[in-house]
């Protein structure tokens, strides 16, 4: 995350529970989710769609969702075309028969964002290999970026390694910009397994958002989660 997004002069005001920065409209909030007892997410430092798909267990935030996307965000997220947002998940276990992801977004509505994921395929899909994805939800279209009238100029495309396996941990890394949207996914070792970006145009693209988490049929662990967004 960029340390310079914050005015060295600006007065911030400080959340304990979530380490959430606010200064000249900008935002920033840092959380590891070891502050917490087990139990309910707070309502304080998190908005949520539904209380008991996220949790805390052991220091971690636990999405699990039955086969419906739900979203989470740090209390105070403002909508913005300059965010950035990192996070280190595990996925755990499959909650659902069909398509399966888990991720992290910049959110205008429920009908247009970003999302950067690991997916698993549905049960009865012939081919089972899981795989990630840099996916855009554009007018409640999935994936328009690739296709039709809304179709984007990709100007990075590396699936290096992107078959990724239960039980071990991942880096995802998501950046908006007022030109591009830009995606990256690391073991934890480092080491970059896919990576992909798009130029964005007005008339094609999600152009802002706030930054959050995304599951859909899936158990995951939430290990930490640290996001900007800059006041337009």
């Amino acid at each position: 995350m960029k340390t310079g997004m914050i005015p060295k002069t600006a007065v911030a005001v400080m959340s304990i529970l979530c380490g959430v920065t606010l200064s000249a409209g900008n935002f920033v909030s840092s959380d590891d989710f070891s502050k917490y007892a087990d139990g309910a997410l707070p309502a304080s430092s998190w908005q949520i769609d539904k209380a008991d798909s996220w949790t805390i267990a052991s220091k971690k935030l636990i999405a699990t969702s039955p086969g419906t996307a739900l979203f989470a965000f740090p209390a105070g997220a403002i909508v913005s075309n300059d965010v950035e947002v990192e996070a280190f998940i595990t996925p755990e276990a499959s909650a659902a028969d069909g398509w399966k992801t888990i991720g992290i977004m910049v959110l205008q509505d429920a009908k247009n964002y970003w999302a950067l994921s690991l997916v698993a395929r549905p049960a009865n899909d012939k081919v089972q290999t899981p795989f990630m994805e840099l996916s855009q939800m554009n007018n409640a279209v999935w994936n328009a970026q690739s296709t039709g009238d809304k179709k984007l100029k990709t100007s990075i495309d590396k699936n290096i390694n992107p078959k990724w396996e239960y039980g071990k941990t991942y880096k995802l890394k998501l950046k908006l910009s007022s030109t591009a949207i830009y995606g990256a996914i690391y073991d934890s070792a480092g080491t970059l397994l896919f990576e992909r970006e798009y130029q964005l145009a007005a008339d094609k693209s999600v152009m802002t958002g706030k930054p959050g988490i995304r599951v859909n049929g899936l158990k995951s662990a939430v290990l930490s989660f640290t996001c900007a967004a800059k006041g337009n």
